[in-house]
């Protein structure tokens, strides 16, 4: 496993946290640097740690950048899928003939079809009871994550970090004004500024995807409810919206790793050519990828092994 570089978010708002693009969610450890009293308020930080290389920095940066975009551009065409996916019901919900359709439409009808099933002759009044599927318990846990993620996220500032070797470079909190303060570190160089800037780029825009991400699931609710047959299975809209944006997000973070298999191949491994920056870029991806896998059933092997860079 890389473990050269992270992207954390630090999120005091949830014990059950959810991935945001590239950035792993986790409980706030103890400050590395700047022991700043503005440190210790409870807000979201958005931290990006690297070793101290440069090249290598930056190829990570842009193997997040790149995640990030497929989870846009799986959110952009979400509300398309569930509608296509209602329309191919229309004649009578088939939960149980869903192999021609897609994994992310198969997994939600699928929950679905459980819970038609687990409701039949049994009484239920809340999430906890004992007709709730397993998968759908889970499913609502995370639900409320994003939610408890949300509201932290509307109601306070931005702040993000730009560690190296250990060492914080760079803080800048931004306001929902569009107040910027940035602190670097004394001796910080010309590349570290750039480097805490793309940092900051990239946390901004994983900021507002994540706000994209709760209305996106909200909307799709209300179209996964068309395809319920049960009070049950209405029930578990939210829940099962929210599994079909992140089977989503999978597929197309898959879509977007495997689509330059046709220009070259090769094994990205630990110690790649720096002069295929393609191979590290795939491999600075496949580990993001890995390390997210948890939320997302990622299927990819560990990138501690040579992994195929055309899979």
């Amino acid at each position: 496993m890389d473990e050269s570089f992270f992207f954390q978010l630090i999120d005091p708002a949830s014990d059950i946290p959810n991935s945001v693009g590239p950035w792993a969610a986790q409980p706030a450890p103890p400050e590395i640097a700047f022991a700043a009293e503005s440190d210790m308020l409870p807000v979201p930080v958005w931290r990006a740690t690297f070793a101290d290389d440069r090249l290598e920095a930056h190829e990570a940066i842009a193997a997040a950048e790149a995640i990030l975009h497929a989870d846009r551009g799986a959110l952009a065409i979400t509300p398309h899928r569930l509608d296509a996916l209602r329309q191919s019901q229309t004649s009578g919900p088939s939960f149980g003939s869903a192999a021609d359709t897609a994994l992310p439409e198969q997994g939600l009808l699928a929950l679905l079809g459980a819970a038609e099933l687990r409701a039949s002759g049994v009484s239920f009044g809340s999430a906890n009871d004992e007709a709730m599927p397993d998968e759908a318990r889970g499913a609502f846990a995370q639900v409320q994550a994003l939610t408890a993620q949300v509201v932290q996220t509307i109601s306070n500032f931005a702040v993000v970090e730009t560690v190296v070797a250990g060492r914080k470079l760079g803080r800048t909190t931004v306001s929902w004004t569009g107040q910027v303060s940035t602190v670097l570190a004394v001796g910080v160089l010309p590349n570290q500024v750039v480097l805490h800037r793309r940092t900051l780029r990239l946390a901004l825009q994983s900021r507002l995807t994540l706000l994209h991400t709760f209305a996106t699931v909200t909307r799709g609710a209300s179209i996964v409810v068309t395809l319920a047959v049960s009070p049950l299975g209405a029930l578990l809209a939210l829940p099962a919206a929210w599994r079909f944006v992140t089977d989503l997000f999978q597929e197309q973070r898959f879509q977007r790793y495997s689509g330059g298999q046709n220009r070259g191949a090769g094994l990205c491994t630990a110690g790649c050519d720096r002069l295929s920056s393609r191979r590290c870029l795939r491999r600075s991806m496949a580990t993001l990828l890995w390390r997210n896998r948890p939320a997302l059933r990622c299927k990819l092997p560990s990138p501690s092994i040579s992994l195929p860079c055309n899979l």
